[in-house]
């Protein structure tokens, strides 16, 4: 296993590059990125990153980047609110917490859920005993609220709504306020209507021309495009320049 995971290595850094498919082929299977993954995003060790996480759910991520970031201040956006609350304690108060849902019109929404801080809540037409009706705002809105100027990294899971999110964020996007995209592609994608080409064209018309993939074992692996693309999640970071990294595991 181990030399198979070396050969592995080792043609990913000749190629420099892999598509989905290939990354398929090689078993490079998506997961959350490394915590030695993340730290190639921090810019420096004495500036503080701000990171916002979109569907905070019980802190996962944010607990991989206090790990990874030697100084952090997250935005966590938790709809559900025994959630948000698990998040408070979880965190404390050196950081921010906003009960609401983000896509890319302010509002409310059903969110469906199977059971009370079920990990894949997701917005629905369809109400249930433990269905919410929650509050909806934009990344745009929230930031300019918040008095928020810069933002390190914007991470999203929002169960197929991910590129609702980002055309939530588009001012900021366009203005430069948002630095790194890291978010999810799955089969709910594809049920909200959207292609990961779709995604990948609008990205680049924004200047996120640079894609990683997301690897359990290799961290940040470099895409050409987001295209063949079969339905399952893939974890993709979006850059407007190359990552410039010292390890990729």
């Amino acid at each position: 296993m181990q030399i198979s995971n070396l050969i592995k290595s080792f043609i990913v850094k000749v190629l420099g590059f892999v598509n989905l498919k290939s990354a398929q082929l090689l078993g490079l299977n998506s997961a959350d990125p490394s915590i030695y993954s993340l730290k190639n995003l921090e810019t420096s060790k004495n500036t503080k990153m701000v990171v916002i996480d979109v569907g905070a759910n019980i802190g996962d991520f944010s607990a991989l980047c206090e790990k990874a970031f030697s100084k952090l201040e997250v935005v966590f956006i938790e709809p559900q609110p025994e959630l948000l609350h698990t998040l408070q304690l979880t965190f404390g108060e050196s950081h921010r917490y906003f009960p609401v849902a983000v896509s890319d019109r302010a509002g409310t929404g059903i969110l469906s859920r199977r059971t009370v801080g079920d990990r894949k809540a997701h917005f629905s037409e369809y109400r249930d005993s433990n269905s919410l009706e929650v509050e909806i705002t934009t990344i745009d809105i929230l930031l300019k609220k918040e008095q928020i100027q810069e933002v390190d990294l914007l991470k999203i899971d929002a169960e197929g709504a991910d590129f609702q999110v980002m055309k939530g964020a588009v001012d900021s996007i366009k203005s430069g306020k948002i630095k790194r995209i890291l978010f999810e592609i799955n089969f709910r994608t594809f049920l909200g209507g959207n292609t990961p080409s779709v995604i990948e064209h609008w990205l680049r018309d924004e200047g996120f021309s640079h894609f990683y993939r997301s690897s359990k074992w290799f961290g940040f692996i470099p895409l050409r495009s987001l295209q063949n693309f079969r339905a399952e999640t893939q974890n993709i970071l979006a850059l407007t320049q190359p990552l410039k990294s010292k390890h990729h595991t």
